[in-house]
Formats: structure tokens, C-alpha cells, sequence
């Protein structure tokens, strides 16, 4: 745009100074001048114009004269050759969601999902990326997400999802496993990129793997249940040796609600309750310490 508003210039300046002889050398000095006039201000105008250029706020300019890379522009207003081209890259957060395939520690494959946000930055390596690649696009592309490829698979190669913990859940937490990634893209990415964030949605692992996971998870919960199950059936136990030697403590009500406790405890954990069982007590209260006789 700048050559093209230079050149436009240059006609004006021809015509104002055609105007100007004719003003000097002809019998219409009137309508001659005020062409010089229009024509004169129309050329200063547009050759002001070709020299000045405006980059948009969080944008990254870059110049050109006659195809060759002259420099990059900051924000702002700026003075330039007439000759010379601004183009203008998104400087701002961009950010694109990834979902990368991994190997990982157990020789299984699985799929992360994370969201990758970066950013251009204005520094002396700027006008190297501007050479090298044709648009930020491609630097996301063929920069950002190979990077953030390669990192995820270097902090997942020694993940092994099958070593879980006895809450159930894995040694190694999968953000921690991010957290290495990003730091990593951080440091490899080259100047004049700058990674935002790296954040984690999901991770998909194959059929077996999930199925692995799931029968291991479950026999945990079971754990866990029958641990919690016995605390309980301890508690009872020593709630009714004291209840026992209180005679009038052991009424029918505290025995029914003692039975109704443990149904509820085994019904929780899937233990199978014998058919004859029941929690109507009544009578004599002594005659209720067997459970599930009728």
C-alpha cells in the first residue's frame, strides 16, 4: 500500500506543477491555481501517508521492501520508507486445543487432551520467524503444537496408569505429568514465542488399559468397604458386650436398630443377607441376640 500511495503522490505533484505553468504561462491563472492548490495538497497528503504506518494494539508488524524482510514494528505509530509494506500478525493470546497421542510406561498408548495457549512476542528473533514461516498459523502448527507433542510423550513415557495407590488412585498424578510437559515446551520453544499455558482436560486410554483400571479401582473400593465394614462390626460388637451387661440397656429397640445397622453396612459392600434374616424384635430381650432367627 505504501509504493502504491507514493507513486499516486508523485502524479499529483506532476499535475500541480502542470497546473503551476499553466497558472504562470496562460490566460486562466484562476481555475490553474486551484488545481495547483488541490493536486498540491492531494500529493503531500498521500506521501505523508506512504511514509507512516499504525500497528494494531497487541499485534506484531513486519516490513517489507520489494519482498525483503526490513524489520518488525511494535504496537503503535511508526515512520517507515514509502517503499516499504506492514503486515500484521495477532500478537495477542491464541490459544487451540490439542488432543496428543502418547505411549506410555506399560507399553499401551493413550490420548491426552489439553488446551495450549501462546503468544507472538516482538524481539530480535521476530523478523526470523516472520522469514521462516508464512503466517502465525503455520508457527502454530509446525512450532507449537510439535513441541507440545514432543513434551507430552517425554513426561508419559515412564506413566504407568496400573500402579494405583490404595485410595485408588494413580502413584503419579497426570497433572504433575502436564506440569513437566509445559515446562519443557517453555524452554524449547524458540524466542520470540512464548507459551501461555499448557492445561489438561482428559486422558483416553485404550479398551484393555480402561478395563485394567477399572477391575483394579473397583477390588479398591471393595477394600475399602469391607476395612470400613469391619471398624463398624468392631464398634457394634463393643457397644453390645457394654448394652449386655446392662440388662435393661438391651431393649428390643437397640437390638433392632443394631441389626438394621448391619443390613444396611452389608447391602452397601454387595455381602449377600441370608433369606431368614430379620430385625423384628421382640419380647424378652435376650431372645433377640441371634440375628435372623425368626
Amino acid at each position: 500500500m505504501g509504493t502504491f500511495l507514493f507513486v499516486v503522490s508523485m502524479i499529483c505533484f506532476l499535475i500541480a506543477v502542470g497546473a503551476l505553468l499553466t497558472a504562470i504561462f496562460s490566460d486562466e491563472k484562476l481555475g490553474a491555481a486551484a488545481a495547483f492548490v488541490v493536486a498540491a495538497i492531494v500529493g503531500g497528503l498521500l506521501l505523508f501517508l506512504s511514509c507512516v504506518t499504525t500497528v494494531g494494539t497487541r499485534n506484531v508488524g513486519f516490513g517489507t521492501k520489494f519482498g525483503k524482510p526490513t524489520g518488525a514494528f511494535g504496537p503503535g505509530f511508526h515512520t517507515k520508507s514509502p517503499f516499504e509494506n506492514v503486515s500484521e500478525w495477532d500478537g495477542k493470546f491464541q490459544p487451540f486445543v490439542e488432543d496428543v497421542g502418547v505411549r506410555l510406561g506399560n507399553s499401551s498408548t493413550a490420548t491426552v487432551g489439553v488446551t495450549v495457549q501462546w503468544q507472538l512476542e516482538l524481539d530480535k528473533n521476530a523478523i526470523t520467524l516472520f522469514k521462516n514461516y508464512k503466517n502465525p498459523d503455520a508457527i502454530r502448527d509446525q512450532v507449537v503444537s510439535k513441541q507440545t507433542q514432543r513434551s507430552l510423550n517425554d513426561a508419559f513415557i515412564t506413566f504407568n496408569p496400573l500402579v494405583i495407590n490404595q485410595d485408588g488412585t494413580t502413584v503419579v498424578k497426570v497433572t504433575d505429568l502436564i506440569d513437566k510437559a509445559e515446562a519443557e515446551v517453555k524452554q524449547k520453544l524458540p524466542q520470540g514465542i512464548t507459551l501461555i499455558s499448557l492445561t489438561f482436560s482428559s486422558i483416553k486410554y485404550s479398551d484393555a488399559v480402561q478395563g485394567q483400571i477399572d477391575s483394579i479401582t473397583s477390588g479398591v473400593a471393595q477394600t475399602i468397604n469391607a476395612k470400613q465394614l469391619l471398624l463398624t462390626n468392631q464398634a457394634l460388637a463393643a457397644a453390645n458386650d457394654v448394652l449386655a451387661k446392662d440388662g435393661k440397656s438391651l431393649t428390643p429397640a437397640v437390638l433392632a436398630q443394631n441389626c438394621l445397622t448391619i443390613v444396611k453396612n452389608a447391602a452397601s459392600s454387595g455381602q449377600p443377607l441370608p433369606p431368614t434374616l430379620s430385625c423384628n424384635f421382640s419380647g424378652n430381650a435376650n431372645n433377640g441376640v441371634l440375628v435372623g432367627a425368626k
